[in-house]
């Protein structure tokens, strides 16, 4: 019972199975410290991604691109927030790099790497600013080859987001019941 969380009136139980993975989301942008005016890239645009994008969003982010090799997740990322959704599917390291530039004006600040793909920690590196951040939320069972010249160079802070914890659970309820429900769009179909 200690670990049980009530949804207060008027959440339904549609907005009761977002909560997780909206609590993933925040856990990973407070790691971050995501603030007023920061430049944003999120990698992969599943849950964990627009959940990223939300949140950002939410605590000030003035430009969040969010990058993905289908298109299929664009109105999704642009509800939650996104400024710019940039599809990588044949796209050169040199191209994707150029349109993240331009639509942010400047390297991102922060990247949330959450797609987990063989490379996507080492593309989180070169696309982020010197001094930048980067959370880890993306999940993995591969080895990640890092070029450590890249992290050491541009001095990077990595972190890496293992869940969750209580209070960000309970800042999505309490954001959810206080009327935020851009959320609500994720559900597609109740089964």
């Amino acid at each position: 019972a200690r670990e049980a969380y009530l949804l207060p009136p008027p959440l339904s139980a549609e907005d009761g199975a977002l909560v997780e993975l909206l609590a993933v989301g925040l856990h990973g942008v407070r790691l971050a410290g995501v603030g007023p005016g920061a430049r944003v890239l999120v990698l992969g645009a599943g849950p964990i991604g627009l959940a990223a994008t939300w949140w950002a969003r939410r605590k000030g982010a003035t430009r969040i691109v969010v990058a993905a090799p289908s298109p299929r997740r664009e109105a999704f990322a642009r509800k939650l927030g996104a400024s710019e959704f940039i599809t990588t599917t044949g796209r050169s390291d040199a191209e994707l790099e150029g349109r993240i530039r331009a639509a942010l004006g400047e390297p991102p600040d922060v990247v949330f790497e959450c797609a987990g793909f063989a490379g996507a920690v080492m593309q989180a590196m070169q696309q982020v600013r010197p001094k930048g951040t980067i959370v880890c939320m993306g999940y993995g069972l591969h080895p990640e080859p890092i070029t450590t010249a890249v992290p050491l160079l541009k001095e990077l802070r990595v972190l890496f987001s293992m869940t969750y914890d209580r209070a960000d659970y309970q800042e999505v309820i309490a954001t959810l019941a206080a009327g935020h429900l851009e959320p609500r769009c994720l559900v597609t179909q109740t089964i």
